[in-house]
């Protein structure tokens, strides 16, 4: 991927606006259809509260990065932050839930999540209907 940002915010549900915020922006800069990025909004959001649905306890804090180039978008999702994460105890038991994996499933081309690293991630991956111009 050419270029790549990353947010780190509170892991509650309340702030995923500004994940829905910069992907839209992100989104539209690589000039992906105005479909495309509210099926992106859609996703993003599905995919980090998937992800904050793991925690037995409340992690303090949720990275999402956005990665993109001429062919595609990548937006990937970690619970972490400044707590100490021995303790935290993690599940997939049921993820993706069956309503999340199939709203990602026809959201995006490509999603996963990797439950074996501490914390756990989650990414997903949306190709560009038409490769932008090579500069």
């Amino acid at each position: 991927m050419d270029a790549h940002i990353e947010l780190i915010l509170p892991a509650q549900t309340e702030y995923l606006y500004l994940v829905r915020l910069h992907v839209g922006a992100v989104a539209s800069r690589i000039d992906m259809t105005l479909e495309v990025v509210e099926d992106l909004h859609l996703a993003a959001e599905e995919l980090c509260m998937s992800l904050l649905s793991l925690s037995h306890n409340v992690p303090d804090r949720l990275a999402v990065g956005i990665a993109w180039d001429a062919d595609a978008i990548e937006i990937s999702c970690r619970l972490g932050g400044t707590q100490d994460h021995d303790g935290q105890s993690w599940t997939n038991e049921g993820f993706p839930e069956l309503i999340s994996e199939r709203i990602l499933d026809a959201l995006v081309d490509e999603h996963s999540l990797d439950v074996d690293g501490h914390p756990p991630t989650a990414w997903l991956r949306k190709r560009r209907e038409r490769p932008l111009p090579s500069a």
